[in-house]
């Protein structure tokens, strides 16, 4: 039984109230709840269902975790051979002589650096051939024994003598010095992918999986710093030029889609991952809220500058599989800068809990005509006690935080902490 809410107009702000009161029984149990709660009183289980389900092909663990090499070979690859701007294999390492001019040609004040990060990619490919072949020891190894060439590569770049640097090189130096610690966090990924095949029981594969996920997520925070602090670096040199960011993007959605699959076959819940993805200590998602309410005192105040961030550095773009597809975390929305009603709420309600504000809550509605309370939309509440100010990421012409239309929304709202708390 969804709870119809009724919109009023108070101090020129929606409010939506409670129409209908009544009882809820538990599919799991049986017990009879008040229809205002999220789980059952007797046995915990969630009450309500956040989207329409729609049964899944069960997947076996160690299965998605070996189709998640797929994606993130795609992805290493991408990152590393364009991120790091690679030097070609028949790169000379002493400067050329311009014989026209009659003058040595000034060397390329990145040669070792580059240089180092062949290494680091020769060592890589080693990595890389041992999932292939299937010896998981070798790929701990390896992935450890690497750490030694992004150090070399680290060091390299503090070699490099400022002083004689142009202003493009030296934003350029700035860039690649994200890079070593995004080199480590790649590396420690594929440690704990290799634990996790290592070890082929389901715990093992389990724990590990989640630990090579928050490896990459680290990874690609770099990437994001990357892309927002240097974009001339990122564009026209490394992963934004061209279709490289289109494939990197498409490579780690599916990573995602499979770790999303993986959570849900280790939960009873049908609706766990919609909340799983809320993560408000996500490096990217610390990086950018911070930096972004710091100087604002009120919750309000902070509600308001996040809503108005995500709606001018995040597009909405409908998703025609949503019924099927899961949400994307966070970090991925903020990187691609674009998403789904659920992506972008999922962002949003991150970085409201990052950024204290209490009293913001996950919720779904039936946010389109005919009304007929079939759930097809997310969005964000902020409990004002009696009702829910609703604050809407994908309404960009808004001039307010809600649509017009919001009055005639069927809405449901989640306490996010006390799901995640109660799995």
């Amino acid at each position: 039984m969804a709870q119809k809410y009724l919109v009023q107009t108070q101090a020129n702000s929606f409010i939506l109230q409670n129409k209908n009161k009544g009882t809820m029984k538990c599919s799991k149990c049986g017990t009879e709840n008040a229809d205002t709660e999220n789980f059952c009183a007797n046995c915990g289980a969630p009450l309500k269902s956040v989207v329409p389900a729609t049964p899944k092909e069960s997947k076996n663990p160690k299965t998605v975790l070996i189709l998640a090499i797929v994606a993130i070979t795609v992805i290493a690859l991408i990152t590393l051979v364009v991120i790091l701007n690679l030097p070609s294999k028949t790169n000379n390492t002493t400067a050329p002589t311009n014989l026209t001019a009659g003058v040595v040609e000034a060397q390329d004040p990145f040669l070792e650096a580059k240089t180092r990060a062949e290494d680091f990619e020769t060592c890589f490919n080693g990595v890389e051939i041992a999932i292939t072949k299937e010896d998981y020891k070798e790929v701990m190894n390896s992935s450890m024994s690497c750490k030694t060439q992004s150090l070399a590569y680290s060091q390299a770049l503090d070699r490099i003598d400022k002083s004689g640097l142009a202003p493009a090189e030296l934003k350029e130096l700035e860039a690649r010095k994200l890079q070593p610690p995004m080199m480590d966090s790649l590396l420690d990924a594929f440690y704990h992918l290799g634990k996790g095949l290592d070890a082929g029981d389901v715990t093992g594969i389990k724990t590990e999986f989640e630990n090579f996920v928050n490896e990459l997520n680290t990874a690609f925070y770099y990437v994001y710093r990357t892309k927002t602090e240097y974009p001339d670096f990122y564009y026209e040199k490394t992963i934004g030029s061209g279709e490289s960011e289109a494939n990197f993007l498409l490579g780690l959605s599916e990573l995602y889609q499979l770790r999303n699959d993986f959570a849900s076959e280790l939960s009873e819940s049908g609706y766990y991952t919609y909340f799983y993805n809320v993560d408000p200590l996500d490096e990217t998602v610390v990086y950018v809220t911070d930096s972004l309410v710091s100087d604002l005192m009120t919750e309000e105040e902070r509600a308001f500058a996040i809503l108005e961030f995500v709606r001018k550095n995040v597009k909405y773009n409908f998703d025609p599989s949503w019924y099927n597809d899961w949400p994307m975390p966070p970090a991925y929305t903020l990187l691609s800068g674009k998403g789904d009603c659920d992506d972008m709420s999922i962002l949003m309600i991150s970085m409201m809990n990052r950024a204290g504000v209490s009293n913001a809550e996950l919720c779904i509605a039936d946010a389109s005509e005919p009304y007929d309370d079939a759930y097809d939309h997310m969005t964000v509440g902020l409990d004002a006690g009696d009702g829910w100010y609703i604050f809407e990421a994908t309404c960009s012409d808004c001039t307010k935080p809600w649509p017009e239309d919001v009055g005639n929304w069927t809405i449901d709202c989640s306490g996010v902490e006390e799901f995640l708390l109660s799995t």
